[in-house]
């Protein structure tokens, strides 16, 4: 313990006060540096924090763009490749009655006779229109049946045959003439072949 006689020993005269103070002076300064480094430092760390997350948010929606880019690639090469199909198909006939002409000049052409047709309710979905007719037929010979049919199919009008029966029994619808005649015939004669047969025609669309 310092007592004043301890201080009375002390030369007074050979203080240097002007070093003291300047000692205070750097302490204090040396504290401000220090919570200045400290203060930086957690700063920095929230800021580097910050930008991780934001970096990371980036990173997702950079994905996520890519996703959609590749999708609206596919999309338009899938598009490309739907126009490219739908030019090269045969365009459908949407009307029964140019259905009705197109199918009878094939028969006249195979010597088949149109003894009644029927049109039916026209289907019209979301890619696709639907005309169909279903007919009856009297045919003499069932390779003329076959040429027919085939030229229907191969048609560009993008004709389907979605159901037929033929029978080589009289038909009913026949007139009375005919149906006496067929009953008739003998084993020389060949009995008409009935065909009944539903022909579409399918429209394409986007």
């Amino acid at each position: 313990m310092i007592t004043l006689k301890d201080l009375s020993e002390y030369d007074v005269k050979n203080l240097d006060i002007k070093k003291i103070v300047q000692n205070i002076r750097q302490s204090r300064e040396l504290m401000i540096n220090i919570v200045i480094v400290f203060t930086t430092f957690f700063l920095a760390i929230q800021i580097i924090d910050k930008s991780s997350k934001e970096i990371s948010s980036l990173k997702i929606k950079v994905a996520d763009l890519e996703k959609m880019s590749k999708a609206i690639t596919e999309y338009k090469n899938a598009d490309e490749a739907l126009t490219l199909f739908l030019n090269a198909s045969p365009k459908g006939l949407t009307e029964t009655e140019a259905i009705i002409n197109k199918i009878n000049n094939y028969a006249i052409k195979h010597d088949i006779q149109i003894l009644s047709f029927t049109p039916a309710q026209q289907e019209n979905r979301e890619n696709l229109k639907k005309t169909g007719v279903t007919f009856d037929f009297k045919a003499n010979r069932y390779e003329d049946i076959g040429l027919f049919i085939y030229d229907i199919e191969n048609a560009d009008y993008n004709f389907r045959i979605e159901q037929w029966s033929a029978s080589s029994a009289p038909p009913t619808n026949l007139r009375e003439d005919e149906q006496a005649k067929a009953m008739k015939a003998t084993d020389k004669d060949i009995n008409p072949i009935a065909v009944n047969m539903k022909i579409a025609s399918i429209e394409l669309k986007r």
